[in-house]
């Protein structure tokens, strides 16, 4: 009988590690140096992409200052060529405050490599950085 619930349980744990190795906190990294809202968790689902699918993108962080959000642009870079989206936000956030930018993106649909950024601007009349972040795939 232990052996049965020892069994069990390694069963258990080893299914366990498989889910929690497909989720991740950080995919990508940074590009921009000193942002304005610091990026604490990036997440893409489904992770690893594939081919035809919609990814949704969920950027979390926390604002270094007050500031205005204008817009999110997407840029996406494949073949040797960039194509952006945007997105209007037009909302105002206070220091210190934590907020989530949900987005919904195609992964692609042809084989091949592909980096995706997101931008955040912020300002009423001048736009400016906010916080730039990207993530590389294959599919």
């Amino acid at each position: 009988m232990r052996k049965i619930i020892l069994i069990c349980a390694l069963v258990s744990f080893a299914k366990a590690g498989v889910i929690l190795d497909d989720i991740q906190d950080v995919i990508g990294n940074s590009c921009m140096t000193n942002p304005l809202f610091l990026v604490s968790s990036f997440t893409v689902r489904p992770w690893p992409p594939v081919i035809g699918s919609v990814l949704f993108v969920n950027m979390t962080g926390i604002f270094q200052i007050n500031e205005y959000v204008s817009e999110m642009i997407i840029n996406t870079y494949y073949n040797h060529i960039w194509e952006s989206e945007d997105y209007n936000i037009n909302e105002s956030f206070d220091i210190n405050s934590s907020t989530s930018f949900l987005v919904t993106i195609s992964s692609g649909n042809s084989y091949g490599n592909y980096v995706q950024q997101v931008i955040i601007f912020g300002g009423n009349l001048t736009l400016r950085h906010l916080a730039c972040w990207q993530f590389a795939y294959s599919i």
